[in-house]
């Protein structure tokens, strides 16, 4: 009896070991993290690079499932943290090479980012949701992912549009999200020209 309190102590004590290093190691990479202006300038650097009547879309990397309910540790696209300095997943970022108007706000650039579920968070943690990206990442206009598809449909009926090129990042192309395919596919279908956002992107780096 006494060997099974004590095997019950001792399964008790590591669940709460690992329930305090989950918690502290997400404080770590909050504290870890490079600050806004970092980011903001990087953004800068690239609308500067872009050429006229251009807007480029960087996606988050997929969620790769390792077995089950269980994934393998998360890592962003470097190209949108570099950009963002977000860390989450299903997320988007379009740059402009000119203004647009986003709600009330005239601005060159667009975050997309999952919207805030506390029954899911239990699982895959904290989410900043769109007023926390906004203000934590220092960014002009934030919107939840799940108006993303909205925001395309309006952007291609919208008069006077003035954008004629469209720029992804390149990469292998199993490492391409499944996202990005998609918009790639969509883009052309409505007459834009693909370029690839590479050789632009070395000039900021």
């Amino acid at each position: 009896m006494l060997y099974i309190v004590r095997s019950v102590h001792l399964f008790c004590a590591l669940i709460l070991c690992i329930c305090l290093s989950d918690t502290s190691l997400a404080v770590a990479q909050e504290s870890d993290a490079l600050p806004p202006e970092f980011h903001r300038r990087n953004r800068e650097r690239f609308i500067e690079q872009m050429p006229d009547s251009a807007l480029a879309l960087f996606f988050a990397a997929d969620v790769k499932n390792r077995s089950n309910d269980t994934d393998y540790l998360y890592r962003q696209d470097n190209a949108l943290y570099y950009l963002s300095g977000l860390r989450e997943p299903a997320a988007v970022l379009i740059l402009f090479k000119h203004p647009v108007s986003v709600g009330t706000v005239k601005t060159q650039e667009l975050l997309f980012v999952q919207p805030r579920n506390p029954s899911e968070e239990i699982w895959t943690g904290r989410r900043l949701g769109k007023e926390g990206a906004r203000d934590a990442l220092r960014l002009a206009a934030t919107e939840t992912s799940d108006h993303f598809d909205t925001f395309l449909e309006a952007f291609f009926k919208a008069e006077g549009q003035q954008f004629k090129t469209v720029m992804f990042p390149s990469g292998q192309r199993g490492a391409i999200p499944e996202a990005q395919r998609k918009a790639e596919a969509l883009f052309r279908s409505k007459g834009f020209f693909v370029q690839s956002a590479f050789p632009f992107w070395q000039r900021c780096v």
